[in-house]
């Protein structure tokens, strides 16, 4: 994985509800253990970017783009 790389993170909601949602981002920054991540999320009725510091564990990469982060389809 490096910068600039599509990745699906792994989240799985507070609550113990025992479900894993992946959301779509792009990688901004590594370390060893870590890296930061640029999401989209929904602000009354708009996508929002910002940035989440996530496990390097709970990544994968993805190959399909995605609209709300500004990516065109192909």
């Amino acid at each position: 994985m490096k910068p600039g790389d599509r990745v699906n993170w792994n989240y799985a909601p507070r609550g113990g509800y025992g479900y894993m949602i992946k959301v779509a981002g792009v990688v901004r920054k590594l370390t060893t253990k870590r890296a930061i991540i640029e999401v989209a999320r929904k602000v009354d009725g708009v996508w929002k970017k910002e940035q989440r510091s996530v496990s390097l564990a709970k990544l994968t990469l993805r190959t399909t783009p995605s609209p709300e982060l500004g990516e065109l389809t192909e």
